[in-house]
């Protein structure tokens, strides 16, 4: 992880200009635009062409929708319970409380890891997730040590 984030820079601008409606995640697009080209690229980019590269190599990586958070965690919980979060249907989503990140999930020697090369201060190596942990359910909690928590 710390070895791409050196070499490819997290870079939304292609999200505010001209470009955003034709965003398309496809892996040839992103491989021109970011390892031919030298551009970077925001989350859903760097971390499709990293989950690409994981599980080229081998490894069993999926991707997974996640938010940002940045306040403290009763705020969260709070924003979580106003939101109704747990209803997959929610269309009361606003630029707060919305799941406008992706991530990377990681299984390996029966361990599950969260790795994360599209945020501009996302940790330098993969984050151990502690067991047990459920996968699949929108309303999962997802602590990392030091503080970091996924939803």
């Amino acid at each position: 992880i710390s070895a791409h984030l050196a070499e490819i820079p997290f870079e939304n601008l292609d999200v505010y200009g001209a470009d955003c409606p034709n965003i398309i995640l496809d892996i040839s697009q992103v491989y021109e635009k970011i390892i031919e080209r030298r551009r970077g690229g925001f989350c859903f980019e760097v971390n499709f062409l990293f989950g690409w590269l994981l599980r080229r190599l081998g490894f069993d990586a999926r991707y997974a929708i996640a938010r940002v958070w940045r306040g403290s965690q009763a705020d969260m919980d709070d924003c979580l319970e106003a939101s109704d979060i747990r209803s997959a249907q929610n269309d009361n989503w606003d630029g707060n409380n919305a799941p406008t990140h992706m991530v990377i999930i990681v299984h390996l020697d029966s361990q599950i890891y969260l790795c994360d090369v599209g945020f501009g201060d996302a940790p330098k190596a993969p984050l151990l997730i502690p067991q047990p942990a459920v996968f699949g359910d929108i309303s999962t909690d997802i602590t990392i040590p030091d503080d970091h928590t996924y939803r």
